[in-house]
């Protein structure tokens, strides 16, 4: 199936997972929540790339990971 919403040129997708930013905050940044929070977000991460590239398909698409900060368990 093709979304026409997908189709435009120099299309930008925006993936915002605050999930690892708040509970670093909340528990630490070596605390047991923390560590699994990071699991899952690069569990989402894999699927993304998987889900774009195997609807796009042309080996055109850039990946930009970036993050707010570091943080410290004080």
């Amino acid at each position: 199936m093709t979304l026409k919403i997908l189709q435009p040129d120099k299309l930008v997708i925006f993936l915002h997972l605050l999930g690892c930013d708040s509970n670093g905050h909340a528990h630490r940044p070596f605390s047991s929540i923390y560590l699994n929070n990071v699991k899952v977000v690069d569990h989402i991460a894999k699927r993304m790339y998987f889900l774009l590239e195997d609807y796009f398909k042309d080996n055109r698409t850039a990946y930009i990971f970036t993050a707010d900060h570091g943080m410290s368990d004080k």
